[in-house]
C-alpha cells in the first residue's frame, strides 16, 4: 500500500507548541518555553527530539488513520 506523505517541514512539534503557550499555560509548558528561549542549543535539541521521536510517531499515527479511512471506505 503506497501512502503519499505530504512534504512539509515546519518548526517541529515542541517549538510550535511552546510558541503558542500563553501566560495561563501549565507550568511545564511555561518552563519549556523559558528553556527554549534562554538556553543556548535548546532549540536544536528540541528539533532533534522532534525529528527522531516526534516525526516517526506522527507518521505511524497518519498511516493508521489513513488505513482506517481506506478500510471504512472500501467496506
Amino acid at each position: 500500500m503506497g501512502i503519499y506523505r505530504a512534504g512539509y517541514r515546519g518548526p517541529g512539534y515542541l517549538s510550535a507548541a511552546v510558541r503558542g503557550a500563553g501566560p495561563d499555560a501549565p507550568a511545564v509548558t511555561r518552563a519549556l518555553a523559558f528553556t527554549l528561549q534562554k538556553v543556548p542549543g535548546a532549540v536544536t535539541l528540541a528539533r532533534g527530539v522532534d525529528l527522531f521521536i516526534g516525526d516517526p510517531l506522527h507518521h505511524y499515527m497518519e498511516v493508521g488513520v489513513l488505513r482506517g479511512i481506506k478500510r471504512r471506505a472500501e467496506s
